[in-house]
């Protein structure tokens, strides 16, 4: 017996060995969460086993004594880096420097004064005996002591038992081999304090450290432990930005994810347990589809915080192991961004291939009519003939350009930039300024106003400022370039050859304003001109080109477009003295 009680204190002593090559091996993915507790949780239990070990082959009962002393700290150490083991594990994320539960670390080291300072709140007796094992009338402390590592264990196995439930695949196995290598010694310890050792006062609990570092290490080389650290189902489903709604077979809500949460406005607590009819009262086009129908895949629309929102809907049966359907899932993606992309690049397509082609076929026939007549004119003056070719060249070109920004604008970014208001218009007026244009802007300073809006908003400014140039005045030296948004080309072809005089000659005005408000920025365009016909206007609330109701003014399509994408909205108005355009903004 004593030879035996000997080699078990040896054994005991050499788990520093592959405690120290597994605690390497942790330590080289010590970025992992779990990873450095892991590390020190190993080598508390060699510590544990060795001074027990060397407690049974000590010469001396002082020697015996302060090894089992020092035990206790290494218990310590055993049950605070499990417990802190799991929650990194479990939660996936390293606790910082500053985490609260780092204060459990002062535990052992107040346990040790106890025990070295008054220690007979340990031991009310102890004695050793001849084959070295230390025996003891436990006192309060030892109680206490024991209390503080049964509830860090207990509370790290209700982690890693909750995690083992919804895990799936290696991460299942991983966390089943941790939770084994922690029952076998915890279960060992309660026998031995229970007195169920089958040699009195004989703790086998490091015996059972063992088996612990067996299945430890198999962990770690086998599947990986700590290397690989699969992203748990539940986690993968929380993060999704997708809205995902579990309804039972009896129609009950029974999980939500944090996306349809906020979705849909409600709260865990509120969402559990409520009917799938109830859960989507507010929403009728959701209702419709779900019915009694267990697999659906389809496109709904709905108005969601006042505006109309685009989702694809995916209900799909929950079937057990039996076939039987337990329940649906239902899924809602936002489609509404993917929605508006396919629309403005359809929209792209009739710009460039309906009102530009229509704009350049006429610009171009009136172009070719010019030049016809200089070809047949024998007398007179070309040259102002040559100069309408020159003009309406020009105008070619500008549509064009036009165009190209209409492209720029939908195929380009849609992070939105924030713009000094003051800027953007003295850039927007300079712009067209350089044309060739001549007209007077009246306009109040926009001190300290900045909104929020794709970084083309100079440009959407600067058609509307054309717009009211050409459209205030019909004067040759007033008309802006090319393709002003509110004329088309009969007009701008009539107004071209109208005879100047009277309000014609005049320079036109171009009156701006700005107005704020918490949120937006209205930016408010006016001249003296009749306004847009309702035949244009409507195109723009349609969102697309028909053969038979078109806007001919690409810069209005661009002003429009560039409004949309960066948040905001465009109204156009006769107040019957004015015709007025009104930009509507984000504010920064």
């Amino acid at each position: 017996m004593v030879l035996a009680v000997d080699v078990l204190g040896v054994a005991l002593v050499l788990t520093i060995v592959p405690a120290v090559l597994m605690t390497y091996v942790a330590w080289q993915n010590s970025e992992k969460p779990g990873a450095r507790w892991f590390s020190v949780f190993v080598l508390g239990i060699a510590g544990w086993s060795s001074t027990y070990g060397y407690s049974l082959v000590a010469d001396g009962t002082q020697v015996t004594l302060a090894a089992v002393n020092l035990r206790y700290f290494f218990t310590d150490v055993v049950t605070i880096t499990w417990f802190l083991l799991a929650l990194e594990y479990v939660r996936r994320r390293r606790l910082s420097l500053r985490s609260p539960w780092l204060v459990l670390f002062v535990f052992p080291f107040c346990s040790q004064f106890v025990i070295w300072a008054v220690p007979e709140f340990v031991y009310t007796s102890w004695h050793v005996d001849r084959l070295g094992v230390f025996h003891a009338e436990f006192g309060a402390w030892f109680y206490v002591q024991t209390l503080f590592s049964y509830c860090l264990v207990v509370a790290g196995l209700a982690l890693f038992v909750d995690d083992y439930r919804n895990a799936q695949g290696i991460r299942r196995t991983q966390t089943g081999i941790l939770v084994a290598g922690a029952v076998i010694p915890f279960v060992a310890n309660i026998f031995f304090v229970a007195g169920f050792s089958p040699y009195p006062d004989l703790d086998l609990t490091p015996l059972a450290f063992l088996l612990t570092t067996i299945l430890f290490a198999w962990a770690l080389f086998r599947y990986r432990l700590l290397e690989l650290l699969p992203i748990a189902r539940k986690t993968v489903l929380a993060q999704m930005q997708d809205a995902v709604i579990t309804i039972d077979e009896d129609d009950r809500v029974v999980d939500v994810n944090e996306a349809a949460l906020a979705l849909f406005g409600t709260t865990e607590r509120a969402a559990i347990g409520t009917s799938g009819r109830e859960f989507f009262a507010d929403y009728p086009a959701i209702v419709a589809e779900c019915g009694e129908a267990s697999d659906v895949d389809t496109d709904i629309e709905f108005e969601h915080d006042g505006e109309t929102r685009h989702f694809h809907l995916q209900i799909s049966p929950v079937s057990s192991a039996s076939d039987l359907v337990d329940g649906r899932v239902v899924v809602l993606r936002d489609v509404t961004e993917l929605k508006e992309r396919e629309q403005e690049l359809d929209l792209l397509k009739q710009v460039l291939s309906r009102v530009l082609r229509h704009n350049i076929r006429n610009d171009v026939a009136v172009v070719m009519g010019y030049a016809e007549e200089i070809a047949q004119q024998t007398t007179g003056d070309p040259a102002a003939l040559a100069g309408q070719i020159r003009d309406k060249s020009d105008d070619i070109a500008t549509r064009s350009q036009k165009a190209a920004t209409i492209e720029r604008v939908l195929t380009g970014d849609r992070e939105r930039v924030v713009h000094d208001l003051d800027s953007a218009i003295d850039e927007a007026v300079e712009t067209v300024r350089r044309s060739g244009t001549s007209f007077t802007v009246q306009r109040p300073s926009v001190d300290d106003c900045r909104v929020r809006a794709l970084p083309t908003l100079p440009v959407a400014l600067a058609n509307l400022v054309e717009n009211a140039v050409e459209h205030g005045s019909t004067s040759p030296r007033s008309q802006a370039p090319g393709d002003a948004v509110e004329h088309g080309c009969e007009t701008a072809q009539s107004r071209a050859s109208a005879p100047s005089g009277g309000h014609d000659d005049e320079v036109p005005e171009v009156r701006l304003s700005a107005s704020c408000d918490e949120e937006t920025v209205t930016v408010e365009v006016r001249d003296d001109g009749p306004g847009i016909p309702e035949g244009e206007l409507s195109v723009f609330d349609q969102g697309e080109e028909t053969p038979l109701h078109h806007s001919s003014g690409v810069g209005l399509w661009l002003v429009v477009l560039i409004a949309r994408r960066s948040g905001g909205s465009v109204a156009f108005e006769d107040d019957g003295d004015d015709s007025v355009v009104r930009l509507t903004l984000e504010k920064a």
